[in-house]
């Protein structure tokens, strides 16, 4: 049966030996494939932490369940990077290196920025990243000079971090806890904009990306709106929705009709690779002890 201890035993065996990951290279659409099977121990603490992460911030939260785990799985390598406890690579922190020049991120210069180990990326999604305290930039000037390198000059300190948090008390978007936020400044660093707590907001990661994506901006709190609940001066403002505008975000549709850019045809489901893209996984052999039933998905 599903209880005898010298059959559960085997199956952990052959679970452990049939471990794997495997996270595929960022797609034409964007999107980078995550494929795992996980032994029940493994899984558990993978489940764990999803359930802590992926909760509903507020009443206002309105991603999906799937979207809240991707958030959740972001929330846990980040806190992981920002650490710096996890094993050195040639002799450093592992961490996110950003290579843009200057005019990049600001725009003036049409050609994209580069993120380490995964290619061109949107000047967008770069100011973002360079936003993080768990990515390093290399900026270059318009002659191709090293301007700056790393992060501690654009990088608040402990005491300003304090402040702020003492200050907004949560994301001033969504209200989520001080646990989920980073320090974003207002007037971005590449614009000249000071770490000084005037120029500091506190955001969570799906607000923060909206703000560089999805023309969200941060504004004072008008007079007279300020509460003990919400004390933060500044707000985060969503832009109108342009009249006969539907509930999706722009440029959020596939740009071509039927399936993603670069991906082959096929009757494969939408946001994974075809088979002969994906290693199969191992069959467990004639004699694995039945693994009992299936868990149900984690839906938070």
């Amino acid at each position: 049966g599903h209880n005898d201890p010298r059959r559960l035993a085997e199956r952990d065996r052959w679970a452990h030996a049939n471990r794997s990951l495997w996270l595929g290279q960022t797609g034409a659409d964007g999107l980078a494939t995550l494929k795992g099977r996980l032994p029940a121990a493994q899984a558990a603490k993978l489940r764990t932490a999803l359930a802590s992460a992926a909760r509903r911030v507020s009443a206002a939260d309105e991603r999906t369940p799937d979207q809240r785990r991707a958030d959740a799985l972001e929330t846990i390598t980040a806190t992981a990077l920002a650490k710096g406890t996890l094993p050195a690579i040639n002799g450093r922190p592992p961490q996110l290196i950003v290579i843009a020049r200057i005019t990049q991120l600001t725009g003036a210069d049409p050609t994209p920025p580069t993120l380490d180990g995964v290619g061109p990326v949107s000047s967008e999604t770069a100011r973002m990243l360079t936003c993080h305290t768990d990515a390093a930039t290399v900026t270059f000037g318009p002659n191709d000079e090293v301007l700056n390198v790393g992060r501690r000059r654009r990088d608040p300190t402990l005491a300003q971090l304090d402040a702020l948090a003492a200050r907004d008390r949560h994301c001033i978007g969504c209200r989520a806890s001080l646990d989920r936020c980073q320090a974003h400044h207002i007037l971005h660093w590449a614009d000249g904009g000071p770490t000084d707590l005037a120029n500091l907001v506190l955001l969570c990661a799906n607000c923060h990306f909206h703000l560089h994506h999805h023309g969200w901006t941060i504004t004072p709190t008008p007079p007279g709106q300020r509460t003990e609940a919400d004390p933060s001066p500044y707000q985060l403002t969503k832009p109108p929705k342009p009249p006969g505008a539907g509930g999706k975000p722009p440029g959020s549709d596939p740009p071509s009709p039927g399936r993603p850019p670069g991906r082959p045809s096929g009757n494969h489901p939408p946001g994974r690779p075809p088979d002969d893209e994906r290693p199969p996984p191992p069959e467990p052999p004639d004699d694995h002890p039945p693994t009992g039933p299936t868990q149900p998905t984690l839906d938070l």
